[in-house]
């Protein structure tokens, strides 16, 4: 009874460890940026939360959870998609600061650094 109890766990721990690596995408507006998702090998990512930040500042700017891991291929900034619910309304980003964008994967990860630079949104490196 042990050994298939044993075994069950180190395979979940195997598979735990892999992470599928997820490309974010950010476009649309300074207003409404859309976060866009595409694993590799194509397929549907699913995610548990998402997150935004400002680069060398602690604590979170907005994000979004959910209790499961739910399918999806992009999240607009401000607006929480069904099935997730955010945990405060999210604030005007600021002009000419950069922030770090992370999904909260169901074994998959990815994440990406973007700034508002006048009416653009401007992809960076991380």
């Amino acid at each position: 009874m042990r050994a298939p109890l044993l075994a069950s766990l180190a395979l979940l721990a195997a598979l735990a460890g892999c992470q599928i690596a997820v490309e974010v995408r950010v476009t649309g507006t300074p207003e409404a940026p859309v976060f866009e998702f595409e694993r590799d090998g194509g397929g549907a990512v699913s995610i548990m939360g998402l997150s935004v930040g400002t680069e060398g500042r602690p604590g979170t700017v907005w994000s979004i959870s959910s209790d499961r891991c739910i399918d999806i291929s992009y999240v607009i900034y401000g607006q929480a998609p069904p099935g997730f619910r955010q945990e405060a309304p999210a604030p005007r980003l600021e002009p000419r600061r950069n922030y770090d964008v992370d999904l909260i994967g169901c074994g998959a990860s990815g994440g990406a650094r973007f700034a508002i630079l006048g009416d653009q949104i401007v992809a960076g490196s991380r």
